[in-house]
């Protein structure tokens, strides 16, 4: 052990961002949304998102289901 304190989190962050780039790159943004909504991948949507727009509780009102609608509407 190296005595330093790893926030499980943070490998789960840096996942959902590779995902992210991944998606975008192989379907586009757009796309990339719809196919995290259909999944509930909440946090591939966050990382999506501009940092400004990422917050560490996105509320109920706000979920993936609704951005991709509001998105797409």
């Amino acid at each position: 052990m190296t005595g330093k304190y790893h926030d499980p989190d943070e490998g789960n962050r840096r996942y959902q961002r590779t995902m992210a780039q991944a998606l975008v790159a192989g379907l586009g943004r757009d796309a990339a949304f719809e196919v995290c909504a259909n999944n509930g991948w909440e946090g591939v949507v966050k990382a999506l998102l501009p940092p400004h727009c990422r917050s560490r509780d996105i509320p109920a009102s706000r979920r993936t289901s609704s951005i991709v609608s509001k998105a797409s509407g």
